[in-house]
């Protein structure tokens, strides 16, 4: 009785890699910080249940004695030049240069004429070019 040779195959000595985990995108809104007035704190009994909630859980956790007297509340007379609306606060914002948006590096082939047109003034024909989208953008999303 013969045997017959079968070939083996040789297994690998490297191993498969594991599996990455998938990023999850963080919540915008549970950061989220609203501002409401007194008004509004006694006009609406959901807010004011979220408070004493959130107050409650901070008591829980060794905050009961939080001092609050370097930030008292608002008079209603210091809302009335409140800034509302994105428009309005972007204008405020970049006045005062605290405004600092994240500059992202991209690649365009635009029209020789449009760029000579953005040139035309000087430097900072990118700022400019930025500035036409920027308000092309806030006017198409605000009708």
């Amino acid at each position: 009785m013969s045997m017959k040779k079968t070939a083996m195959k040789r297994k690998s000595a490297s191993s498969r890699l594991a599996r990455q985990p998938v990023a999850r995108p963080k919540s915008t809104t549970r950061n989220f910080t609203r501002v409401v007035d007194a008004d509004e704190l006694q006009k609406n009994p959901v807010i004011r249940k979220r408070i004493d909630r959130e107050l409650a859980a901070l008591a829980k956790a060794g905050y009961e004695n939080i001092d609050t007297s370097d930030a008292p509340e608002l008079p209603a007379a210091q809302w009335k030049n409140a800034i509302r609306g994105m428009d309005a606060w972007l204008k405020t914002v970049r006045g005062n240069k605290l405004y600092k948006p994240v500059k992202q590096a991209v690649s365009m082939r635009l029209d020789a004429d449009v760029v000579a047109w953005l040139k035309e003034t000087g430097p900072g024909y990118q700022t400019r070019a930025n500035q036409i989208l920027r308000e092309k953008m806030l006017n198409e999303g605000a009708s």
